[in-house]
């Protein structure tokens, strides 16, 4: 799918209700993350360094797509940045009000991360040292986070 085709699909769905427009913007922006969630995510928290995935991790949007629904599509996707944290970690997002909103005073532009930083929850590129090993005890292949992307 291109930026295109994701744009017209963003804009045929204009027509429904919010909740569907917000599915197919999310369906959207997760088409251009290619790969496993674990693997494809641009960084993790500390805490998630060599976790499995299997259910420990919450695959999140570092700005809540709540933030990045009312943005164009063009410029969500350059603030898309996936991020994987522990269940733990997420509990402290939600119990600080942050799991759907930006710290008060955050605006577009300023640190994609500030969520996490606001509640001490530390975060590293998703690179392959920091993945769990696999069955042979190499790293997994990982997609590592765009360098214009780091804070």
């Amino acid at each position: 799918m291109t930026t295109v085709d994701a744009v017209n699909l963003i804009k045929a769905s204009s027509c429904g209700s919010k909740r569907l427009q917000g599915a197919v913007f999310r369906y959207t922006l997760d088409e251009f993350v290619r790969g496993p969630k674990d693997k494809s995510a641009h960084y993790r928290s500390k805490a998630a360094i060599g976790v499995r995935w299997s259910g420990k991790l919450i695959y999140e949007h570092a700005i809540p797509l709540k933030v990045l629904f009312p943005l164009p599509f063009e410029n969500a996707l350059e603030l898309y940045v996936p991020v994987l944290i522990t269940k733990e970690e997420d509990a402290r997002l939600s119990a600080a009000g942050l799991k759907s909103r930006m710290p008060k005073g955050w605006k577009v532009g300023n640190d994609p991360l500030a969520r996490y930083r606001e509640v001490g929850i530390e975060i590293v590129e998703n690179s392959p040292e920091v993945q769990p090993q696999t069955k042979r005890g190499v790293p997994s292949a990982g997609i590592p986070a765009p360098a214009d992307r780091l804070p």
